[in-house]
């Protein structure tokens, strides 16, 4: 009830960021960092290729419930980082 009372812009935005080790998907979790981070936005997945250090640095930092690599041969690295 109270979320139907609360102005859209004042709900957290769930998020996915594809590609969020890249350079686009680094730039765009900086962008939500400096508009509100945690707060404001729920960072729901990230994904990525083969930079899983990245990745699960990410994830952490953000708190994402999701973190997936693309890379198969990655998977244990980056279960073991999160």
């Amino acid at each position: 009830m109270l979320q139907t009372q609360l102005p859209d812009m004042m709900l957290p935005r769930r998020i996915s960021v594809l590609g969020a080790t890249g350079s686009i998907g680094v730039s765009t979790l900086d962008v939500l960092a400096q508009a509100g981070g945690c707060d404001r936005f729920d960072i729901v997945a990230l994904t990525g290729m083969g930079n899983v250090t990245l990745l699960a640095k990410q994830a952490v930092a953000c708190g994402a419930r999701l973190a997936v690599t693309a890379d198969d041969s990655q998977f244990s690295a980056l279960k073991a980082l999160l």
